[in-house]
């Protein structure tokens, strides 16, 4: 099977030579390119990217994003241009070792899954950012049925079908696992070497910490009730409105059996927590509404996507004059 390498690159001048020798020297045969994707470099990269296409231009090419666009688009453009069989992605900082390749690709080409990520077990990272990752992966593991250790490993290979329906935007890279195998594909896992950086500096900031725990939720989302939003917007609502309406029924009842035995000593001024029930009962319609809505955009789009034949051609509408 042939091998695409697809390498998002930004300001990644050092290691570029030395990684891009490696991977033809490590793939061999099975190579038929390395998609150089420039994630607007504002160093030398541009410039060692034009020698090494010089040197093997039937292997190594290079696509130019304006600006720096982030990870998730650069893989996009990665994988659009890509025409190999197997598509491997691989960070340009030398820290995976393209030795690791033939690894990963292997279980593929036996039929034995249709994506494998790397597994790096001895992590060559700041501690906390080790410490992060593990939680993270562990979070992924138990809310999800993707049995993965190292969610976010710069090095996986995929067969190409399973990422056609598949689009990144933001930080969605970190979740590209969850989405195919939401689509049903089969995923693997092997271990592979991780070494320390040795040029150019880290892209990643604790910032990303708290961006990820973001991401993580819209990818939940995406992957488990991108069909059915009613299911959670539902059960969200349904969950407030009846909190709301026990929380009256209490104070209601509170009011009559006050009324009863001692008139004159309830008021609302006195029990302000009665305020809950109509917030409560509100959000949670608007929630449902919500849910509702979702559930008419997602039929509108599958009837649409699903069921052209029900969509009537423009040039074949009837006109008045007919």
């Amino acid at each position: 099977m042939n091998v695409s390498v697809i390498i998002p690159i930004y300001n990644e001048q050092g290691s570029l030579e030395k990684l891009i020798k490696k991977i033809i020297d490590c793939v061999g045969e099975k190579l038929i390119e390395i998609i150089c994707v420039d994630d607007g470099s504002s160093d030398d990269t541009p410039f060692v990217l034009a020698k090494l296409h010089t040197d093997f231009p039937l292997l190594v090419k290079i696509i130019t994003l304006r600006k720096n666009s982030g990870k998730s688009i650069a893989l996009n453009a990665g994988f659009d241009q890509a025409k190999g069989d197997i598509l491997v992605m691989i960070d340009a900082d030398l820290q995976d070792h393209p030795e690791d390749i033939l690894k990963v690709i292997a279980p593929i080409e036996n039929n034995e899954v249709d994506v494998v990520s790397g597994w790096r077990r001895k992590r060559r990272h700041d501690l906390i950012y080790v410490v992060f990752s593990k939680f993270f992966n562990f979070l992924i593991r138990t809310t999800t049925s993707l049995n993965v250790h190292d969610l976010n490993c710069g090095l996986k290979a995929f067969r190409k079908e399973s990422l056609s329906d598949i689009k990144l935007y933001g930080h969605m890279h970190r979740f590209i696992l969850m989405f195919v195998a939401n689509l049903g594909y089969r995923i693997g896992e092997v271990a592979i070497q991780n070494s320390a950086r040795n040029h150019g500096v880290s892209k990643y900031t604790y910032s990303k910490f708290y961006h990820g725990i973001v991401d993580l939720l819209s990818a939940f989302f995406i992957t488990r009730y991108l069909q059915s939003p009613l299911h959670i917007f539902g059960v969200i609502g349904m969950a407030m409105i009846t909190i709301g309406l026990a929380i009256g029924v209490y104070f209601t009842g509170d009011y009559i059996y006050c009324l009863i035995t001692a008139p004159g000593s309830w008021s609302l001024v006195e029990h302000p927590l009665w305020v809950i029930t109509p917030i409560t009962v509100t959000m949670g319609t608007i929630l449902i509404l919500f849910g509702l809505l979702g559930e008419l955009i997602v039929y509108c789009i599958r009837q649409i996507t699903e069921f052209p034949n029900l969509v009537v051609p423009a040039q074949d509408k009837p006109s008045k004059n007919n």
